[in-house]
């Protein structure tokens, strides 16, 4: 059993990994990985404060406007969204891979430093944005990477599970 998500939905494949037994791998593109920090993200943007914040990307007002309202109508409040984000800090053994987009101005690399401190694979898209969680590109396409991970996630899942007088498949 493996989990995959996407943005919000690569928050959710984070947190059920570390929920559900027996989960073998768990790969997360572009995660709101702290929804806290991205709201503040948000906030700055909506202000105009992203850049001297020291955000590298940033969207248009409105748009972090729309995106903040949508994230709060889910979280409901600050005190939730830092819940959610230091549920994820602590590193735990489900194999695990994000794959970000290195100029993502729905979720910039920064909200998700926490987890990748501790994921076991991280692979940033240079140029990319946040279009990657809608399919793969063309060129560059991180797909590979992907299929390798999981591939060795269940190999060695399977050899750890192993008894010692018996091979793993």
């Amino acid at each position: 059993l493996g989990v995959i998500g996407s943005s919000s939905g690569g928050w959710h494949a984070l947190a059920l990994s570390r929920t559900i037994e027996g989960m073998r791998f768990c790969v997360a593109l572009c995660p709101v990985a702290d929804p806290l920090l991205r709201a503040e993200y948000l906030r700055e943007c909506v202000q105009g404060t992203a850049a001297v914040a020291g955000w590298r990307v940033c969207h248009e007002p409105s748009v972090a406007g729309r995106m903040l309202a949508k994230q709060l109508g889910y979280w409901g409040d600050d005190e939730s969204m830092r819940a959610a984000g230091e549920m994820l800090l602590p590193a735990h053994a489900v194999p695990t891979m994000l794959v970000l987009g290195g100029v993502d101005k729905n979720v910039p690399l920064r909200v998700a430093e926490g987890v990748q401190g501790w994921a076991h694979r991280t692979l940033i898209l240079g140029g990319m944005g946040h279009e990657i969680q809608d399919a793969p590109p063309d060129a560059n396409s991180w797909v590979p990477d992907v299929k390798a991970f999981v591939a060795s996630a269940l190999v060695g899942t399977a050899a750890a599970a192993a008894p010692c007088d018996q091979e793993a498949p």
